[in-house]
């Protein structure tokens, strides 16, 4: 076990390496069986059940421990999912590009060293790791705009992993080990519960302040998520489909392992204010985007808030709806990241009210697009109906049900722009290479096969409330459609500032100092 685990890290890492290094052989056809090969490593080791190995014989404790189990199973998935139509998307154009799959082949592996490390040292390692080569991916067209986006990206994210760097120190400084069984075990054990698990001084609190200061950043929360537009919006397509899908949930991984274990009332609050936060604030920008790809950025700070909210009802009282909406996420937004690319490169922009004609141009593209805004609208029968209703049947009333509503009918309202591209004047000399629209059409079944089989899995009545929950998508609709007629297409002045984004890097840090001395106060001062 102990080598498959080994393999699943650095098979990738050392194929991309051969590559590189190997350029006059062109072993990237081979690529696809080296991701056949990996798939069929993570299936196997996924039914060996919940494992866990120590490398080089090291006691507990003391050596690098790797496992495979809880919500760390998941991510494993989604990892091999993710590269498999990466590298399908990316066949046509950058099959020679070596030094490519060097950075995309170092970036799976660490992935998959991320996600099944339980020791905090390791993990901090990890996500460095997977920071600077997500930044080198991001500036990998290296034009002024890309190269902007790739430094933020790393110099925000990595001052919050210094931050997470300082919390490490001071959680050791009270405990005495840096594994994750082990603090778990000292701390009470793993959530739900509902208060805290041990009585922790001050230390303890500080290092669970700088948990969550870092988790708020790499979740892109409120008020520190600038940096998420900037490098997803800006970004080649495929490293945003990536980055949206997958790297952002890393924020959700370091909550479920490092954070939740601490079993603390008052950082649930703070978890759920900062996913309120987060939903409202993105879905409101988004609105008002006219930029295919920065809207979308813009729906990843909404939706990942919303999934912040579902992990913080995880602590509460273990529901589930904040990772499968999550794990629900990561197939359709790849999806419209995707579809979004290969318009923008079809119609030679980016600009929502410039591409038309959609689903007459290129009806397989056209069903691609619906599939996908049915999906992340939450329409009925579709996978993200599931997540969402999850979510919302941990609350039975109060304000958190109309907070939801508002999410929902602005992301329908922000995806009118979308519906609004299918129609018009048919446009001749469109094509989509074969690669990118076997990813594409890959992921549009995935989307559509996957709700049946969640229905099952989760146990999910698929027509309970189906006739009122039917009513109020299609009110969602109403609403997004008069949206759409009587203020976007017109495009008033006052939308389109609304619309207007200029990253702010001195603001950002310094709502970044301002989250610290919040959560610091509340946690450890309060």
């Amino acid at each position: 076990m102990e080598a498959l685990m080994l393999a699943l890290i650095f098979l990738p890492f050392f194929w991309g390496l051969l590559i590189f290094l190997i350029d006059r052989v062109n072993f990237t056809r081979t690529v696809f069986l080296e991701q056949v090969i990996l798939s069929a490593m993570v299936l196997w080791l996924l039914s060996r059940g919940e494992v866990s190995v120590i490398l080089g014989g090291w006691p507990e404790g003391i050596g690098i421990e790797l496992a495979s189990n809880g919500f760390g199973r998941l991510f494993l998935i989604m990892t091999t999912v993710a590269f498999a139509y990466i590298y399908s998307y990316l066949w046509h154009q950058h099959c020679n590009d070596h030094k490519l799959f060097l950075f995309l082949g170092m970036l799976q592996g660490s992935l998959y060293a991320l996600y099944m490390t339980r020791d905090l040292f390791t993990l901090y390692l990890m996500i460095e790791v997977v920071t600077i080569l997500s930044s080198i991916l991001i500036l990998y067209e290296r034009d002024a705009v890309s190269v902007r986006a790739g430094l933020y990206y790393l110099i925000f994210n990595s001052v919050g992993m210094l931050i997470f760097l300082v919390g490490i120190i001071a959680l050791y400084t009270e405990l005495g080990t840096l594994n994750l069984t082990q603090i778990h075990g000292l701390l009470g054990g793993a959530a739900p519960l509902g208060a805290t698990g041990v009585a922790l001084s001050v230390r303890g609190r500080f290092a669970l302040a700088c948990f969550m200061t870092t988790f708020a950043v790499k979740t892109a929360s409120f008020p520190v998520g600038g940096w998420l537009p900037v490098a997803h919006g800006y970004a080649p397509t495929f490293i945003s489909a990536i980055l949206s899908g997958l790297v952002v949930k890393s924020g959700l991984f370091l909550y479920l392992n490092v954070i939740a274990p601490f079993n603390s009332t008052t950082a649930y609050t703070i978890t759920l204010a900062l996913g309120v936060a987060a939903a409202l604030y993105g879905v409101v920008r988004a609105i008002f985007q006219t930029d295919i790809k920065r809207m979308l950025a813009f729906h990843t700070v909404s939706q990942v808030g919303l999934m912040v909210i579902g992990i913080s009802m995880y602590q509460l009282d273990g529901g589930l709806g904040g990772m499968v909406h999550a794990f629900n996420h990561f197939m359709f937004k790849s999806l419209l990241f995707l579809t979004a690319g290969a318009l923008a490169r079809m119609y030679h922009t980016r600009e929502l009210t410039k591409i038309h004609g959609v689903m007459r141009t290129n009806p397989f593209l056209g069903f691609a697009v619906l599939i996908g805004v049915l999906a992340i609208s939450g329409a009925p029968l579709m996978i993200g109906s599931i997540g969402k209703s999850l979510i919302k049947g941990n609350f039975d009333e109060g304000y958190l049900i109309h907070i939801l509503t508002l999410i929902n009918l602005g992301t329908a309202m922000s995806f009118s722009k979308w519906i609004s591209m299918l129609f018009g004047p048919k446009e001749e000399g469109m094509k989509l290479f074969g690669g990118k629209a076997f990813a594409i059409g890959m992921l549009s079944l995935y989307v559509v096969l996957l709700y049946p089989l969640e229905v099952w899995m989760l146990g999910v009545d698929p027509f309970y409330k189906l006739a009122s929950e039917t009513v109020t998508y299609l009110g969602y609709v109403a609403a997004a459609a008069a949206m759409y007629l009587l203020v976007l297409r017109n495009k008033p002045a006052w939308a389109i500032r609304m619309g207007q984004f200029a990253p702010d890097v001195e603001m950002a840090f310094f709502g970044m100092m301002l989250l610290i001395g919040g959560l610091h106060w509340l946690l450890v001062l309060g």
